[in-house]
């Protein structure tokens, strides 16, 4: 199947928008956390990268959540993992000093992930460090239209859904299966 991505630019860009949410430069004390968030009711999350800076950040925890699944990790555990660079689905650290004490992570799925409900990036300084700073950013693209998008997005990829009934029904029956 086509990457949604690759054919953003076949569909119509009323339909759907960019989202990026991001902290610069922000200190978060021990035990505290930050979190971004986008909120659209569908789109498609496609990245997070965050940059920790101060003794004991290979220890903050990094949470990501797509929809109803969340997947908690620090910079010291992917380092210890062999998870030196983004990998398929894994986020993993493309900087790890220890001298600097400079940390930075990448979630970087190879393909796209859709969601239906948000998409959540938090970062939680360790009870051990005396406080982090970071940098971050989340992107993805927020479906503001989800029927048109849909029917678009399925002519471009199936061309035999070019008969308006047949993509009508199938929406229909997708939008049913929804609820």
């Amino acid at each position: 199947m086509a990457n949604p991505l690759d054919l953003l630019p076949l569909i119509d860009g009323s339909t759907y928008t960019f989202f990026n949410q991001d902290v610069s430069n922000e200190r978060i004390d021990p035990g505290k956390r930050k979190k971004l968030e986008i909120g659209a009711d569908r789109g498609f999350y496609f990245g997070t990268v965050t940059t920790i800076i101060g003794e004991g950040g290979e220890k903050t925890e990094l949470s990501i959540t797509v929809d109803d699944f969340t997947a908690d990790v620090t910079p010291e555990e992917l380092y210890e993992s062999g998870f030196v660079n983004p990998q398929g689905i894994a986020p993993g650290v493309s900087r790890y000093d220890t001298t600097n004490n400079i940390y930075t992570a990448i979630h970087n799925p190879q393909r796209v992930i859709g969601y239906n409900d948000t998409v959540k990036f938090a970062q939680r300084a360790s009870n051990e460090s005396e406080g982090v700073v970071v940098d971050a950013t989340i992107f993805s693209i927020g479906i503001t239209r989800p029927r048109e998008f849909t029917k678009q997005y399925l002519k471009l990829v199936n061309p035999s859904f070019g008969d308006g009934n047949t993509v009508e029904e199938f929406l229909q029956t997708y939008e049913e299966d929804l609820q």
